[in-house]
């Protein structure tokens, strides 16, 4: 008897050293702490990040839309004053040709800096229109949900006001800007309705508004999407021969 007991006591774990002990009943409450400390930690950053996302998609969104806006303006205004001053007799006729230079070196401001506009919008903004039958009578109540179809609306609808203005128009220029040519939007405008200033203004003026309802609420495609589409060269060869309608620059302008 005395034997076996020997034999079992000694089989018997000790107990952990009182310091060990000490160690385990700490790191209970620490670990603990530092989990949820991390969790809140991981929320704290996609609140963050969230709010920051809005907040850089809501600053481009204001870029776009002022870069558009300050294009659009400057010519339309420079149209105007040209009509202004070139159907007053009254005005010499050396300030009729310097209101003609001046028209002249916007529009190709406002050609080039159109270009450059669209391709941004294509590329930033997630939208898409449903396929329209351009011979239906009700082709022109057509709303495009689409940004960059909207500027090209309005960069056609000011080109053309240019042509008339200036005595430059053709029937292509009619024929290349009218709703339906190869399949596009273009003005939203008839080849018949093109040659009429009022029609062309509040045509602008619509387009114009539709525009900046559109950049405030359309959705901007996903960052890493974003700057796969925005790497150089992607637009490059678009910009350099054909717009991004994909209408050859030199028969459709």
């Amino acid at each position: 008897m005395v034997f076996l007991t020997f034999v079992v006591g000694a089989a018997a774990p000790a107990e952990p050293p009182f310091l060990e002990r000490l160690l385990v009943a700490a790191a209970g409450p620490a670990v603990g702490a530092l989990l949820g400390t991390g969790l809140i930690g991981l929320l704290v950053w996609k609140v963050t990040d969230r709010v920051q996302r809005r907040r850089a998609e809501t600053q481009l969104k204001l870029e776009v839309l002022t870069a558009a806006f300050t294009t659009a303006v400057r010519f339309y205004m420079e149209l105007n004053r040209f009509k202004r001053l070139d159907s007053d007799s009254l005005v010499p006729d050396e300030e009729k040709k310097k209101a003609r230079t001046a028209l002249d070196q916007q529009y190709l401001k406002c050609r080039a800096a159109s270009l450059v506009l669209e391709a941004r919008l294509e590329a930033i903004f997630e939208a898409e229109d449903s396929a329209i039958d351009f011979k239906s009578p009700d082709a022109s109540k057509f709303q495009s949900k689409v940004p960059s179809t909207v500027w090209h609306r309005i960069d056609d609808l000011q080109t053309v006001r240019y042509m008339n203005l200036t005595g430059r128009a053709t029937a292509q220029t009619y024929k290349t800007n009218a709703m339906g040519f190869e399949e596009k939007w273009h003005s939203g405008l008839t080849e018949d309705e093109l040659d009429k200033d009022e029609l062309l203004i509040p045509t602008y003026r619509g387009a114009m508004k539709t525009l900046k309802e559109l950049l405030l609420r359309t959705k901007v495609v996903k960052i890493h999407r974003r700057r796969r589409l925005n790497r150089p060269g992607n637009h490059a060869a678009g910009l350099a021969g054909r717009s991004s309608t994909g209408t050859p620059l030199s028969s459709h302008r």
